[in-house]
């Protein structure tokens, strides 16, 4: 804190700020504009361009979050984190052409990521594809630990009745551990899981 001006008007004070007044006052403009102010000292910084494109898509300027988005995704192309949001943005304007290549281009770097892995299948689904949905489960359980690709599916979204349905027996002997402790989730998920296999 010893200069508190000069750390409020660094990029990373405009990041920091930007994201308190976000995260923590729920202050949208505010934060647009610490990252606006950021920007204009350095246009070509991917960060910040991606924090705009977060307050972008809280308060429902998808089309600008996507221009934002894409150009912090051509600035930094090996960020998994800009490549998945990125995906996510096409997903929200329901442009499925271009959002399923986008998630191919986040799993060419993050290839045994759970969250893309996932994010993909909710993309084929968007557009009915759910045997591309069991292929991408094929293909990926050759590389991810197979509990964690379960209760990733059952716990988030409650997608376990997208799995493979010969994966569905495999969910009943996941443990309270398998679901981060929390056993409500767990009792919910097997629940739902004997109702899909009829029980």
């Amino acid at each position: 804190t010893k200069h508190p001006t000069r750390f409020s008007t660094s990029l990373e004070g405009r990041l920091a700020m930007g994201s308190y007044l976000l995260s923590i006052k729920l202050d949208y403009e505010g934060a647009r504009q610490q990252y606006v102010e950021g920007l204009a000292h350095d246009p070509n910084n991917a960060d910040l361009l991606g924090a705009l494109a977060g307050v972008e898509r809280t308060v429902g300027k998808f089309d600008d979050a996507l221009t934002h988005l894409k150009q912090a995704a051509l600035l930094d192309p090996r960020s998994v984190s800009m490549a998945q949001r990125l995906a996510r943005a096409y997903h929200d304007l329901r442009r499925f052409k271009e959002e399923l290549p986008a998630w191919d281009r986040a799993l060419a770097l993050a290839p045994d990521n759970l969250p893309i892995i996932q994010a993909k299948a909710i993309g084929f689904l968007a557009v009915g594809q759910l045997d591309s949905v069991h292929a991408l489960v094929h293909a990926k359980l050759a590389i991810v630990d197979t509990t964690a690709l379960l209760a990733r599916f059952s716990m988030f979204q409650e997608m376990m009745w997208t799995l493979p349905p010969e994966l569905w027996p495999k969910i009943l002997p996941l443990t309270v551990k398998d679901f981060s402790g929390d056993k409500g989730h767990w009792g919910l998920k097997l629940g739902h899981t004997y109702l899909l296999l009829g029980d």
